[in-house]
């Protein structure tokens, strides 16, 4: 998987379906939730016009003819935004298992039922506060190092914000999904002492 999709259009110059194949684009960029973080390149030449490229493949699935010529089968929003979906989409697994699987989970436990504050759902995935305490920070920083390894389809950041310690686990797609059921109420987290 790439860390970021690149997305081409290709085009004759000229070519009256450009302006639909940008649209098309721009659309399926703002529906699998990419809207400004995906940088779009247009290339003018001798190409089947217009071509949309995620990665180097083309969205219809057909290999890119490199001659000039006007495509009958111009990409779809659902096309784009399926290429885009695949590569952006991490897969989700953990490397851990077993033994180490089991110890992650339950220090996760034990340091939200300690010191937990709050937990939020966010749009791309989790985040915890704890109280700010010295023991708290170490606990926090030793858990997220390790999910940074074992779980690297997830960006994991720790940070102080208003006199509590912060969690922020993201993802895409599956992966956001995977963050908020590991740490929702009944799964990983129950509920903090007060």
């Amino acid at each position: 998987m790439s860390a970021e999709a690149r997305v081409q259009i290709l085009h004759v110059e000229g070519c009256p379906n450009v302006v639909r194949a940008r649209e098309v684009v721009r659309r399926a960029l703002a529906e699998a939730g990419l809207s400004g973080s995906v940088r779009v390149e247009e290339m003018v030449g001798d190409f089947a016009s217009p071509t949309v490229l995620v990665d180097g493949e083309d969205v219809t699935g057909q290999t890119p003819a490199m001659h000039g010529s006007c495509r009958l089968d111009l990409p779809t929003e659902a096309q784009v935004t399926a290429a885009l979906r695949r590569e952006v989409t991490p897969t989700v697994a953990c490397t851990l298992s077993g033994a180490d699987l089991r110890s992650q989970f339950e220090r996760w436990q034990s340091l939200w039922v300690a010191a937990g504050l709050q937990r939020a759902r966010t749009d791309d995935g989790v985040r915890l506060t704890f109280r700010d305490e010295a023991t708290v920070a170490s606990e926090r920083q030793s858990l997220v190092t390790a999910e940074n390894e074992c779980c690297s389809w997830a960006s994991w950041e720790v940070s102080r914000e208003d006199g509590a310690l912060s969690m922020r686990a993201r993802s895409r797609g599956p992966g956001s999904l995977a963050l908020q059921g590991m740490f929702d109420a009944g799964s990983l987290l129950s509920e903090p002492r007060d």
